[in-house]
């Protein structure tokens, strides 16, 4: 094996397990560390990986990133994997539960609150069985999809941001 090779073989890239990265991850599974959004973001920042799928939020907040143009998880009308359920009004809101996998849904929530002068306090949600008992909720991924909200009153989803004026 030569040094260059052996160098591309110690290259610790980071990923996401959803099913919406297997277009730009398949076939190199074995090779991959996977974790949720935010801890790929975390373990990037301390240098613990040298690429990873990462959220916009945290390209954005942090200018030490090469991007690769082009290439996204996206989309361009609704998605069930980012929810907020709530059992109140959202005007209501004095503090929502978050799912600590998340960065970008955080901060758009945070955006399309404020745009309606509404500014509660955002904190982690401490495990996903206590999701039902919170009033307000954010979630996202297998974890939203996942969530009976029945009992709530409606739900956020990335069609609140495309609808923005």
């Amino acid at each position: 094996m030569t040094e260059n090779q052996n160098d591309i073989s110690k290259f610790r890239v980071g990923s996401v397990s959803y099913l919406n990265a297997v277009p730009l991850t398949r076939g190199l599974e074995s090779e991959l560390i996977f974790a949720t959004p935010a801890k790929l973001a975390e373990m990037l920042r301390r240098d613990e990986l040298d690429a990873a799928l990462v959220s916009i939020t945290e390209v954005l907040l942090n200018d030490r990133y090469d991007i690769l143009d082009g290439i996204a998880i996206a989309s361009l009308g609704e998605v069930y994997s980012v929810i907020l359920a709530h059992k109140k009004p959202l005007e209501a809101a004095a503090e929502i539960f978050c799912d600590t996998a998340s960065l970008t849904s955080v901060n758009l929530l945070k955006v399309l609150l404020a745009e309606k002068n509404l500014f509660p306090k955002f904190v982690p949600l401490e495990n996903y069985e206590a999701a039902q008992e919170k009033d307000f909720v954010l979630l996202i991924g297998d974890r939203a999809i996942d969530f009976s909200a029945q009992s709530m009153n409606a739900r956020f989803s990335t069609s609140a941001w495309r609808g923005r004026k």
